[in-house]
């Protein structure tokens, strides 16, 4: 059955439970499309390099008056940059809206040829750039996880998988396609976490926490040595805050 992860909004101000950690919830099943990457998507020829992917992903956003496809076009780009668009296996679609707690989504079926589909909603475009690559990557590494089983595997693993991988550049599995496997060679976001504000980074420390409690022992067992380097950021972050 296909099956759907979500990111929670960057900052979320109303609190239900004494907790926003608390707030996660599973979303609907969505059906995968049957359609890549078009031709339309080609990112426009006269970026300057020299400017830097920030540089050439804000002037795709603003030659295109930020509309949606402008959007899915930047988000393309920046994922291409750092080798983790397949258009053959994953197709990128910005939305207005997924839920009141989330801001991204990743779902598909599980396998390494199966076709994956991430969403995006507009508001993640507003944010910093350290905060849209750190968004795409995570929901990236679901459709990592996701490539390398071929049973539903545990959801709180993967999501403890994706928010290591903004900690820490974990990259979370490998596929047999070389284009998906670029960014294992070197070529990881530079913007996680250096770029990340304190806020962001400790907030992933959280959700990586609260995923692995969640966790049965077995799994809990198998990614300690990645929990405790959790544990001890989360205390590095709040000596830094003292």
């Amino acid at each position: 059955m296909e099956s759907k992860q979500t990111r929670p909004k960057a900052t979320e101000k109303k609190q239900e439970s004494g907790s926003a950690f608390e707030q996660a919830g599973k979303g609907k099943t969505l059906a995968a499309p049957a359609f890549g990457l078009m031709a339309s998507d080609a990112a426009p020829k006269d970026l300057k390099p020299e400017g830097g992917i920030e540089a050439e992903y804000k002037t795709i956003l603003e030659e295109g008056g930020y509309s949606d496809s402008a959007m899915e076009r930047a988000a393309r780009h920046v994922m291409r940059h750092y080798g983790m668009y397949d258009e053959a296996l994953l197709d990128l679609k910005v939305v207005e809206t997924l839920s009141k707690e989330f801001v991204a989504s990743e779902s598909g079926l599980h396998g390494q040829d199966s076709f994956q589909t991430i969403k995006i909603t507009r508001q993640v475009f507003y944010e910093d750039f350290s905060y849209v690559v750190r968004t795409l990557g995570h929901e990236y590494q679901h459709a990592l996880y996701r490539w390398n089983r071929t049973d539903k595997g545990n959801s709180d693993e993967n999501e403890f998988l994706a928010y290591t991988w903004e900690l820490f550049e974990v990259t979370v599995g490998t596929h047999p396609n070389p284009t998906v496997l670029q960014h294992h060679e070197g070529k990881v976001p530079p913007h996680v976490p250096e770029h990340a504000v304190t806020e962001n980074k400790l907030e992933s420390v959280l959700y990586a926490i609260k995923y692995y409690k969640k966790m049965p022992q077995d799994l809990q067992a198998k990614h300690a040595d990645r929990y405790k380097r959790v544990l001890a950021l989360k205390e590095e972050i709040k000596s830094k805050s003292k």
